[in-house]
């Protein structure tokens, strides 16, 4: 388990650390344990790492001594024991480096799905939702129910990702799915609630355009300038654009250049 404080575990081989709302940091290792390495890191990749006990500093670009690399073969080799041993977590991040041309895993597209199934079947949203992806990007029509399968056992669970990857299907209707922007605007709005920019942004779209949901310039103002916020570029220059056209928001030349 996780330790439950901020404390600095100077001694400890591997410790993850924490900050006030328990959200990992970093780690520290046994072999640099003066160092400590402020590196936001997502729950699921410190999770591993504190449960190989690697000495390593997470799998990061890190050069520290010239021994990244065997730091990474450890890891690899961690991941791939505890993938035969059933360890959902580790099913995903072995696939995920098959999947993702890993320097240093040979890229196997059949091994990633069949890690991501392995994962996927206990339960796992982020292998859900991968191994829907895997499906969708096939080109194959028939293949597409398969990819909404698992991308709705994901989107259940609230993963967000999924819940966007149902809203383009459904938005746009693909394979045997007839075109369904209804869902698609509830799919948009779910995510896009949680924050998740790019669902922010063709929420939005939606409501400029009146697709699925009733035109509301208001709304879909409302949505461009949160995906806006979070830096996104599209968004910014849509905002941009209706403010200096003036055609669906009074003129404002502030605005549109600000």
């Amino acid at each position: 388990m996780f330790p439950t404080n901020n404390s600095s575990m100077s001694g400890a081989s591997g410790s993850p650390v924490l900050d006030e709302q328990g959200q990992v940091v970093g780690v520290t290792s046994g072999a640099f344990h003066n160092l400590l390495f402020a590196i936001k890191v997502d729950h699921l990749q410190a999770l591993i790492h504190w449960e190989i006990g690697t000495n390593c500093i997470l799998s990061l670009s890190v050069i520290i001594d010239g021994s990244i690399k065997g730091c990474i073969k450890e890891e690899i080799e961690n991941l791939e024991r505890l993938a035969n041993e059933g360890s959902m977590y580790a099913q995903y991040r072995l696939g995920r480096k098959h999947n993702d041309e890993d320097k240093w895993v040979d890229s196997d597209i059949n091994e990633a799905i069949f890690l991501y199934r392995e994962s996927a079947e206990q339960g796992y949203a982020p292998a859900q939702s991968a191994l829907g992806a895997r499906y969708r990007d096939t080109g194959i029509s028939s293949y597409i129910n398969e990819a909404i399968k698992w991308f709705e056992k994901a989107a259940e669970q609230g993963f967000i990702l999924s819940q966007g990857s149902l809203a383009i299907i459904y938005r746009e209707g693909k394979g045997e799915i007839e075109r369904n922007p209804g869902k698609a605007f509830q799919l948009y709005r779910q995510a896009a609630e949680k924050g998740y920019v790019l669902a922010q942004f063709l929420l939005g779209d939606l409501y400029e355009r009146g697709d699925g949901v009733g035109l509301d310039i208001t709304e879909a103002v409302k949505w461009y300038k949160k995906a806006a916020e979070q830096g996104y570029f599209i968004a910014q220059i849509d905002l941009g654009d209706m403010y200096y056209s003036g055609e669906t928001l009074d003129q404002d030349f502030e605005q549109a250049f600000y």
